[in-house]
Parts: C-alpha cells; structure tokens; sequence
C-alpha cells in the first residue's frame, strides 16, 4: 500500500547644479582724442577670478532604476551550478504530467531530513551510538534536533543488515550538506534480491530567527515494486524554501515555493514552479490527506491550482479538488506519493520523524 508521504506528501545619484550667478566684465572705452604720447597708465590686471564657463554636460538625472541586490553565494555551489544549467535546458512539464503529480514542498523537506533521520534510526537499532559500526559518525549525533558544532557522517561500510553506505554528510548547528551521500538498501522483503539504491548532494540551512529553511538538491531515489520485478528511478534538483510548523494540536502547516527540475528515463529534464500554502496535515483527522490548504503548480503556461479538504472528506484514497487555468474546480484522485512512493510502514515512521524534526528542535 502506498501512503501519501511528501507529494500530497520567490544607486542613486547626487544631481549636480551650476553656478548661474552673472559675471560682470569690465568693458574698456575707446580715447576718442588723437593717440599722442604713449601712455603711461599700467595695464590692466587680469582678474583673479577664474572665468566661469558654462558648461556642455548635461545635467545628471537621478536613476529610476532599483539598485540591483547582489545575488547571495549559494552555500552548495556545484549543485546550484548543475541545476541552473538543467533548469535552462529543461522543457516545461506537461500540464497532464502536473495534474497526476501533485507536489508540495513537502517532498523537499522530507528528502533534506530524510537521511538525518536514517542515522537516528540505525542508532537505535543498534541500541546506541558506541555499539553503531556504520555509518561511521565523528561526534556525537544528538538524540533529537540538531548539535552544537558540526558532526560528520562518513560512509565507506556495510551495516549487519546489508545496507551500504557510501560518501559522506556534514550535520551543522543549523542544517545539513551532503557530499555524494549513498545508500543501498535490500528490499524489504528477504525473497526479493532487488536493491534501492538513494544519493544526495547539496543540503539544507534553517535560518536562527525566521525557521525559515532554505533547500537545495540533487537526489536521487529508486524504489523496487510490490512484486520484485523492477524497479523505477526517480531523479530530483530542487531549490525551494519552507516554513514547516507544528501547532499545539499537532497538526502540522506546511507553506513554501520551489523550483522543481525532474529528470526522465530519456534523458529529457521536464520543469515545473510550486508554491504552497497552508497545507495542514493532521492525522487525527485525516491520515490518508491534508485536511486544508492549496498547492500550485505552474509550468509558465499552465496554473493548476490543487484545494485539500480532508476536514470534510476524508477519504482512503486521498482526493483534492483541481482548477486548471481558473477553471471551476473537479475532484481528482490524490497522488498518494506518486513521485516518491514507498511502502507504508517504513515511510510512514520516517515521515513522522521528519514532521516532529522541527517541534523538538525548539
């Protein structure tokens, strides 16, 4: 069964003025009398005054234009330089492609977290961090939030279970970067010989005062199939913000943009724009879909505009109303991860994880 994990689951210048103030010259008459005698009065001096030449410059208007801020360095440059250039050269995503692909910056917070959160887990399958043999940690990995000086991850091993861990990431006081981080995992079920192999590069930051985080990536992630036949390869670079909160009742409200670059199996990159609104989640209401909020996806043509109303139609398999181009809304099926399925047990325990990251930070 499939669980809806990340998809249901943006100089002025001084104007110089002239000295208009008149100059007088001294103009000197001609003798009328005959010239005679030379004579004997001394010239006259010239003036110490310096002559005031008006000038041929025009005057120097003040700009209209905004001073232009300069842009921020990206704290992860070789992944923001990959995916600026793929961004260019991918074609905008099918409005269809869109509509069956509901995607929430959801998904990019999940998969920021998603491997800090493995680490714990591995932790506490092997009953603390002393009796841990891999991945290989330098320092000590807090037992929730996030620690006081960065700790590194490496990988390089093989866990008792069969899971390699390859690369390496760094978590910091405030976020996280990942170097080429691998893993490869057995299937879940021990008569399937299949392996999922999941990479990231790049990271995340959350800024100290307004919790806003900033995220950029390179994933990708393979997923085996119910049946052990095959297996589908989904390959992400996304640059988006989020604001991910947790209320007093548990919910959780999710609001955020992003620019989305999706690779495909023919080597064809498809982009799309998300911004998120108020998308809450709350199981005690819904565990199938966002009880309220709105997701939009645009491709710079087409705007699909994506209302959840789990509050009032909680249904198994997760629905959301669906206006395409300020067309009057229809219910469509949800999406139920279809960009990043995944059994429900094991996902479903990470998702948890990755929406109580932000409450016991604080």
């Amino acid at each position: 069964m499939l669980i809806w994990l990340a998809i249901a689951c943006v100089e002025s210048k001084e104007i110089i003025t002239e000295d208009t103030s008149q100059i007088v010259e001294t103009v000197v008459e001609p003798s009328e009398e005959p010239s005679g005698e030379p004579t004997t009065e001394p010239a006259l001096e010239p003036s110490e005054e310096p002559s005031v030449e008006p000038s041929t410059e025009p005057a120097t208007e003040p700009s209209t234009e905004p001073a232009e801020e300069p842009e921020e360095e990206s704290l992860y440059p070789e992944v923001k330089a990959i995916f600026d250039v793929r961004r260019a050269a991918a074609t905008p995503a099918p409005a269809n492609n869109m509509r069956n692909n509901n995607t929430t910056v959801l998904l990019p917070y999940v998969l920021g977290f998603l491997q800090v959160e493995l680490v714990r887990l591995e932790i506490s399958l092997a009953g603390d961090q002393e009796s841990l043999t891999c991945p290989l940690i330098a320092g000590t990995f807090p037992e929730e939030g996030f620690p006081e000086e960065d700790i590194t991850i490496t990988g390089g091993c093989v866990t008792e279970r069969g899971t390699i861990y390859t690369g390496a990431f760094v978590l910091h006081p405030d976020g996280a970067t990942y170097n080429d981080y691998q893993t490869i995992t057995p299937s879940s079920d021990p008569a399937c010989n299949l392996t999922e192999t999941n990479s990231f590069s790049g990271g995340f930051r959350i800024d100290p005062i307004t919790e806003e985080i900033t995220i950029l990536l390179e994933a990708s992630i393979e997923e085996v199939n119910d049946e052990c036949t095959e297996k589908t390869q989904r390959e992400y670079l996304i640059d988006a913000t989020v604001i991910f909160e947790t209320m007093a009742d548990d919910s959780s409200i999710a609001n955020g943009e992003g620019d989305f670059v999706l690779g495909r199996a023919n080597n064809t990159d498809i982009w799309f724009d998300v911004v998120t609104t108020d998308e809450v989640i709350n199981n005690d209401i819904c565990n199938s879909e966002p009880i309220s909020g709105t997701n939009t996806m645009t491709n710079g043509s087409d705007i699909l505009v994506f209302t959840f109303d789990g509050e009032t139609d909680c249904d198994e398999e997760p629905t959301q109303m669906l206006s395409i181009n300020g067309d009057d809304p229809i219910e469509v099926l949800g999406t139920s991860c279809a960009v990043m399925s995944a059994r429900t047990g094991f996902m479903a325990m990470m998702f948890a994880f990755a929406m109580s990251f932000r409450r016991r930070r604080k």
